[in-house]
């Protein structure tokens, strides 16, 4: 890899959080992924057979990353080997997301979340009268 050295003097972060990374220095292979299914009901009930992830087709379809092709020509003389950072300050670092302070190879973040909100049928005027 590129082996630098990278040289924090003070990071603050409140919340590092389900599938979040923080990571000071080099990363050559980075893989996070984030499912998360919720039900949220008005009343409490659970039926036992809930929160199959397959159920629902955003967790099992593939995403799509359209390729990026942009010309670029760079050179790079790194006359210091060192990543200087001062200060970070970060409320959180949360879902499949990373806070990092080096260099990278090869990364895939990846979150997916599905909300159900089961509301209690509402009684409509003529049905209250009733």
């Amino acid at each position: 890899m590129w082996e630098k050295t990278s040289i924090v003097n003070n990071i603050h972060i409140s919340i590092v959080s389900r599938g979040a990374t923080f990571e000071i220095g080099e990363i050559c292979y980075h893989h996070s992924v984030d499912n998360v299914l919720a039900y949220q009901r008005e009343q409490e009930l659970f039926f036992g057979n809930e929160g199959t992830f397959g159920d629902y087709k955003v967790f099992y379809s593939e995403p799509v990353f359209d390729p990026v092709y942009e010309p670029i020509q760079m050179s790079f003389i790194n006359v210091n080997p060192y990543i200087y950072v001062g200060d970070i300050r970060s409320q959180a670092v949360s879902s499949s997301s990373i806070l990092q302070i080096g260099n990278s190879r090869h990364m895939r973040n990846e979150s997916r979340v599905m909300n159900v909100r089961q509301l209690l049928r509402r009684r409509s005027m003529t049905e209250r009268r009733d």
